[in-house]
């Protein structure tokens, strides 16, 4: 099946050069041949400061992607972020054959608000969690009834923002397998659900999926964690509660994209 990356950048004059976004641009360039085809979308806070940056994260994107099919797209920010993107690139097409990874950087607008170490950790953490062991994606998402496979899921943590069934992939990168989840929407008589704000993409699988009873059966992440929030602040205790063994090669990962 193809893979593809369907990403959103988003850029402001403030945030451009923060070092989160060259920690996104080192983790994509590791992971690079995770990936057959790559989508970008620029979402630009404002076209007459924000064009320039846009360019030189094109040419960034171009090194990185080099050989590999890339297309590139541009969209004012607007209420629905990168929630705009997933609907109009995600949830809605579901294309045939496809394993999609929906990612965006993550953190820019995080940045004064929390610890940058501990943003740059759980930044880190997605990438390497969702992309460091893809013969686990590849088993998971085809070989068995996955429908998708992402980082740090756990229940609902924002009672603000609730979804019908209550769990997230918080952070908001995940794999989905395509076919398989719009079969099983057909199935169930499942239709798209509207966008309806900018948590739309992270609410989205936990409008449309129980998850607890496809853990409990095996065709889901078999671990999952309790109600949680402030989850920046507590993204080493999620890491060692969730992946164990897995974590032993992520301080070296860390240290390298960080450095």
């Amino acid at each position: 099946m193809t893979k593809k990356l369907i990403y959103s950048f988003y850029i402001s004059e403030p945030t451009y050069h923060l070092k989160i976004n060259d920690i996104h641009f080192r983790c994509l360039e590791r992971y690079k041949d995770s990936f057959d085809c790559v989508d970008i979308t620029f979402i630009l806070e404002d076209r007459v400061t924000c064009m320039t940056y846009a360019m030189q994260a094109q040419h960034k994107f171009l090194d990185i992607f080099a050989g590999k099919d890339i297309q590139f797209s541009l969209i004012d920010n607007n209420e629905f972020r990168e929630s705009y993107v997933f609907y109009h690139k995600v949830a809605t097409k579901l294309a045939d054959n496809e394993l999609v990874f929906f990612a965006h950087n993550k953190g820019v607008s995080n940045i004064g608000t929390y610890d940058e170490r501990q943003i740059y950790t759980w930044v880190c953490g997605m990438y390497y969690y969702s992309l460091n062991f893809m013969d686990e994606v590849n088993y998971k998402l085809v070989g068995r009834k996955f429908y998708s496979y992402g980082s740090f899921l756990t229940k609902n943590y924002e009672p603000e923002h609730p979804n019908k069934y209550g769990w997230y992939y918080i952070g908001t990168f995940f794999w989905i397998n395509c076919v398989k989840l719009r079969y099983y929407m057909y199935s169930q008589g499942i239709k798209v659900p509207e966008m309806g704000d900018r948590f739309y993409d992270e609410e989205f699988l936990g409008n449309i999926i129980d998850a607890f009873p496809l853990i409990m059966a095996g065709c889901h992440e078999e671990k999952y964690l309790v109600d949680c929030y402030n989850y920046y602040e507590r993204v080493t205790e999620f890491m060692k509660l969730i992946y164990d063994t897995k974590a032993d090669g992520f301080d070296d990962f860390y240290n390298e994209m960080t450095a």
